[in-house]
């Protein structure tokens, strides 16, 4: 796995979690 490919994933990850959490707050609203 290159650098590269690391920091593509991390900042995959990131986004899917923040959406997550976004869709979160809007079913709980």
């Amino acid at each position: 796995v290159s650098v590269l490919d690391n920091i593509y994933w991390k900042e995959l990850t990131i986004l899917i979690v923040l959406w997550v959490v976004f869709l979160a707050f809007q079913i709980a609203k």
